[in-house]
């Protein structure tokens, strides 16, 4: 029998960056991070640095995460 994983994807307030990088520190995880102005498209000078997408990883445990575009604002608990 197959054993299912369930890889949670966090949305933080412009510190995704800060949060994976101490997930990853704590873990000895892998970090993998994109940032928006890496992205595609042109992207707005406020959302550049922020984080669309990232990923920690060691083992089975994955931890996905970002910043959202600052048109999806982020419901705090939800």
């Amino acid at each position: 029998m197959d054993m299912k994983t369930i890889d949670p994807y966090l949305l933080f307030n412009g510190n995704c960056r800060q949060a994976m990088e101490f997930y990853a520190e704590c873990l000895g995880a892998d970090l993998f991070k994109m940032t928006y102005g890496e992205g595609p498209g042109d992207q707005p000078d406020a959302i550049k640095d922020k984080i669309m997408h990232s990923k920690v990883t060691k083992g089975d445990l994955v931890i996905m995460a970002s910043d959202p575009h600052d048109a999806t604002p982020v419901n705090q608990g939800n």
